[in-house]
């Protein structure tokens, strides 16, 4: 072989070995690049079963944000209306609003338990009813795709409203507060959840 062929040789194996190393660098940056990695691992097949818990987990993300916003303001008007009363209740005032601000922390409540509060006939029956029903539809409905904004600031505000007919209840049974919190509660309630619900909700666990 001449000296000419050889040269051509060897230029041409190092022009080979050259694109093999920069189709080298090419595989690895793909491999190790974080961003191509993350879409690598979103493109990728999943079973049917994880798809739907992600959805589903998305779905909850979402209902609680737009539910803990509405029963933030919920509770804070509350406070401010204890507080603006012709006879101040103090104490209550601030307990609902120590409410609000761990909702406004990102931390589910629940509605107010019976236990809590002193209630005389035939206050508790008619109370655990309605909890009964009110975290029945709660439960159900933070869990529901394509749930309406409206359709949670009802459930919001019948939160709401439970606790302050369990609230003015405490001081007087039949007082024209604790009926008009009693009929915004059930108004709220029926407008969230048109069904009502009628299914105990002991079997189904509270929702956090």
């Amino acid at each position: 072989m001449g000296k000419k062929q050889s040269f051509m040789v060897r230029q041409a194996l190092d022009i080979r070995w050259v694109l093999i190393a920069l189709f080298s660098v090419v595989l690895l940056r793909e491999f190790f690049d974080p961003a191509t990695a993350s879409k690598r691992a979103t493109n990728s097949e999943q079973p049917p079963a994880v798809v739907h818990q992600l959805e589903q987990a998305k779905v909850r993300a979402s209902n609680k944000q737009v539910f803990l916003t509405h029963l933030r303001e919920g509770y804070f008007q509350f406070a401010r209306a204890q507080d603006n009363a012709v006879t101040p209740d103090w104490s209550d005032a601030h307990y609902f609003r120590a409410k609000a601000l761990t909702v406004h922390r990102g931390q589910m409540v629940p509605p107010e338990a019976l236990d809590s509060w002193d209630l005389a006939a035939p206050g508790p029956g008619i109370f655990a009813s309605a909890r009964e029903r009110l975290i029945g539809a709660r439960n159900r409905l933070l869990i529901q795709p394509d749930v309406q904004t409206t359709t949670l600031s009802d459930l919001a505000n019948a939160q709401v409203y439970f606790d302050c007919w369990i609230e003015r209840a405490e001081e007087k049974w039949n007082s024209e507060d604790a009926q008009y919190c009693r009929y915004m509660f059930e108004s709220s309630l029926e407008a969230a959840y048109p069904q009502y619900v009628s299914t105990s909700s002991s079997t189904v666990p509270l929702y956090q």
